[in-house]
């Protein structure tokens, strides 16, 4: 039953991601670029090797305006797999499958370190995950030191 609403309507209902997260995602989607290409199957998600998904689906827009809060795929075959589109901000992907244009919303981390390649093929750098705590004690220290310091004359 393909999803007939806008992508608009699907990704901006998603209340739970941040507007300026779920803008951002409308945006990405309106100019034809995903982050990473998905593998869905019977009991995971997969994609880029620099993402962990988790393997739930929630709140599919599919056919004339419905919605289905959570979806199981139990009645898979064990091969089956469908490729999808994947938006992402943060931790939240929109998730939009090619075969029939539904939407729905997943967990997506990405690994520490790893390197992100987009689906167009841009890359970017993940920081490693103690480099804004590392940042922010420099920061602090920094100020510590400067105001401890007198001129001895």
């Amino acid at each position: 039953d393909p999803y007939t609403n806008s992508a608009a309507k699907a990704i901006l209902s998603f209340d739970h991601i941040p507007l300026h997260r779920r803008l951002a995602i409308l945006g990405k989607f309106k100019l034809g670029k995903p982050d990473d290409v998905a593998s869905i199957r019977r009991d995971s998600i997969t994609g880029s090797p620099a993402l962990v998904y988790d393997a739930g689906i929630h709140d599919m827009h599919f056919g004339k305006g419905r919605r289905c809060g959570s979806v199981s795929r139990d009645g898979w075959a064990k091969d089956q797999a469908e490729v999808a589109d994947v938006y992402r901000e943060g931790r939240m992907c929109a998730v939009r499958p090619r075969v029939c244009g539904n939407w729905f919303w997943t967990i997506c981390d990405q690994k520490p370190g790893a390197v992100m390649a987009r689906a167009d093929g841009t890359v970017r750098a993940a920081p490693e995950p103690g480099t804004l705590a590392l940042v922010l004690v420099a920061l602090i220290a920094a100020g510590v030191f400067k105001r401890s310091r007198r001129v001895i004359r």
